[in-house]
């Protein structure tokens, strides 16, 4: 609805003059609302990018490091019980260790097996996997914040523009011919609000007496009264 009017009929306005303003309380509020999430994006796409800057970084490497540890003391455990087995195993056939000492090292062998090849698979998962895959979901996680951020952005130039045309302007210089707009009242889409009229140039058709015609001439001025 209409808040203020600035014009009556009758009233000479230029163009880009404000006629009236309509409510802008609810669009002033909307903008601020918005604002308000603005900020919100701004401090996820602040928070996204540090992820992303120190997604591989001191505490990742720390893993690293001991998966690379964990590595390299189970490939030597694993060498040793293998040799160790394969020793003891010559000597089993020569009759010169019992069956169950060779159990012994076989078991020991079978184990060091089992946990070199946990300790590879970890150290391929955290060297060579994990730090690819933190990557990219800490570049997923800054993209979707700067995407949210972007809507924002133009959710808030709508809001702007439309806080803009809340303020109805005079798309001519001219004169206010007709005014249907108050305070308060609905603007209707049934009728114009204002018209304004270009009188800078008129064409006037007027009926001339037969007692005055040879009076007149072609460039004359005459004066005008619009009644």
């Amino acid at each position: 609805k209409a808040d203020k009017v600035y014009c009556d009929v009758g009233d000479t306005v230029e163009k880009g003059q404000v006629l009236f303003d309509m409510d802008k309380t609810d669009l002033i509020n909307n903008l601020n609302v918005l604002k308000a999430s603005l900020a919100t994006s701004e401090a996820n796409v602040k928070s996204a990018k540090t992820a992303l800057d120190t997604v591989n970084g001191a505490a990742m490497q720390s893993q690293i490091e001991a998966a690379k540890a964990g590595f390299k003391n189970a490939e030597v455990a694993y060498q040793n019980a293998k040799q160790n087995y394969e020793n003891n195993k010559e000597l089993y056939a020569a009759g010169i260790i019992s069956k169950s000492q060779m159990d012994q090292f076989q078991m020991a062998y079978d184990t060091a097996t089992v946990t070199y090849e946990q300790a590879k698979k970890n150290y391929d998962i955290t060297v060579n996997k994990m730090p690819q895959e933190n990557l990219r979901k800490a570049q997923d996680g800054y993209d979707i914040a700067l995407a949210s951020k972007a809507s924002v952005e133009a959710q808030i130039a709508s809001a702007e523009k439309n806080l803009q045309d809340a303020s109805v302007k005079s798309p001519i210089s001219g004169v206010v011919t007709s005014k249907n707009v108050v305070p308060g009242t609905v603007v209707s889409q049934a009728a114009p609000a204002f018209t304004v009229m270009d009188t800078s140039k008129v064409e006037i058709t007027v009926e001339v007496s037969e007692q005055v015609i040879n009076t007149l001439k072609s460039g004359q001025s005459v004066d005008v009264k619009l009644t």
